[in-house]
């Protein structure tokens, strides 16, 4: 009509096909009027990063509004998410994998399209391990190449085109891929049981073992049937600890996996008696008796005590007098003067006493 511009009013609305399509809130559609005849631009804030935005302009005058202009897209600059991604759930887990998924960075964290995630498993020493395969659309990834029976923090973090986020966390322990038991079934042997993880296959075991008294080397017994699951050792030294190892063999390039234990042999009566025992004549009625320990291979268990047994030269009947296991010396009294007797000491196990020193 050839009237004065008076203003104009700019408008906004964001393109929601492109990040939060289900969510909208106050900042996705705006207008603002400028009252200037001479305006040429104007600077719309408070917009959100990474996304498209639809702006147009209508000019007035005093006769009213005209024709709203063509309309101009314009793409705000992403900068990285500035929230993690939702809670992490463990799916399943192996021995040597994980397979974990997560919730969505909440909408307007986002700050542009997320185009992928960063997925790691760290141990309590700070390393990272393994390797994540990560399914970026359903939100999931599988971590391989970690250790058994190893404690975990595994975290998740969301990119888009300018970076990456802040991470969400959760523990994760990975199970022993084979677990080991042993009990005794006799004072030189044991049972040793095994089960490995349902995940894994074996095609063989090997079981290593050592007396953890006086072994300086390992045992072995290999080529044990992958379709067993227990073995008994026997040969083993009586009342004895042993450490046992277990190893499988696991198909392919599987590697291996171990599992160990420790289990103590039941104990017999010591085999030999005490060494070096001496007598000392202490008065005409008494007379101290000292010894030295049962060789450790005969001793077959935790020596409890001893027994000294004494009686006069020649005679079938003895006397008996007790020592505690710390022993090593007691004292006899009330003997008879100027008659010879005979002395012996035995050690004593849980199962019973042992073979007596020569008299």
């Amino acid at each position: 009509s050839g009237s004065v511009v008076t203003g104009y009013v700019v408008q906004w609305q964001r393109d929601t096909s492109i990040v939060c399509p289900d969510l909208r809130d106050d900042r996705d559609d705006g207008s603002v009027t400028v009252a200037s005849s001479s305006f040429t631009g104007h600077t719309i804030t408070g917009l959100e990063p990474g996304n498209r935005y639809t702006i147009t302009v209508t000019v007035s005058n005093g006769a009213g509004s005209g024709p709203v202009s063509n309309a101009v897209a314009a793409m705000i600059t992403a900068t990285a998410p500035s929230g993690p991604p939702g809670p992490i759930t463990l799916v399943t887990v192996t021995p040597n994998s994980a397979i974990v998924q997560w919730g969505e960075v909440l909408c307007l964290q986002r700050n542009g399209e997320i185009t992928d995630y960063t997925v790691t498993a760290t141990n309590s020493d700070g390393m990272e391990e393994g390797t994540a395969s990560v399914d970026v659309d359903a939100r999931r990834a599988t971590i391989s190449g970690l250790t058994p029976s190893t404690q975990y923090t595994v975290s998740v973090a969301a990119v888009n085109s300018a970076g990456t986020g802040p991470s969400t966390t959760l523990p994760v322990e990975t199970p022993d891929g084979l677990t080991v038991s042993a009990t005794p079934s006799s004072s030189t042997s044991l049972t040793i049981s095994w089960t490995l993880e349902d995940s894994l296959t074996a095609t063989s075991y090997t079981i290593s073992y050592y007396n953890t008294n006086t072994d300086c080397f390992t045992h072995s017994r290999s080529g044990i049937s992958a379709s067993g699951t227990s073995y008994t050792l026997d040969g083993l030294e009586e009342g004895t600890e042993y450490s046992i190892t277990v190893t499988a063999t696991l198909t392919g390039n599987g590697g291996t996996q171990e599992g160990s234990t420790t289990a103590t042999t039941l104990t017999a009566a010591p085999s030999a008696p005490p060494t070096g025992v001496v007598v000392r004549v202490e008065s005409s009625t008494s007379i101290t008796v000292q010894w030295g320990p049962v060789e450790c291979r005969h001793q077959n268990g935790e020596i409890t005590g001893y027994w000294a047994r004494y009686g006069e030269e020649g005679s079938s009947e003895v006397q008996m007098v007790s020592g505690d296991s710390s022993g090593g010396m007691t004292t006899v009294s009330g003997l008879t003067k100027e008659i010879v007797y005979t002395v012996q000491v035995a050690a004593v196990t849980s199962s019973g006493t042992g073979a007596y020193s020569d008299p």
